[in-house]
């Protein structure tokens, strides 16, 4: 199964969407534009790919 992941980028946040292969919504979430809040977006892809057995991102 693949992971595929849809980044909405502004100068003061990031809005995310990460899907299955199907097109099924398995996460969604916002995150400030700055380090702390990249960090917060690469931990929600890597868990969500774990919790649902994803091995392509």
């Amino acid at each position: 199964m693949k992971l595929f992941v849809g980044i909405d980028v502004s100068s003061k946040d990031m809005k995310a969407c990460l899907m299955n292969q199907e097109g099924e919504t398995l996460s969604t979430l916002t995150v400030a534009n700055n380090l702390p809040g990249v960090t917060e977006l690469r931990n929600a892809i890597v868990h969500t790919s774990w919790v649902h057995h994803i091995k392509m991102i």
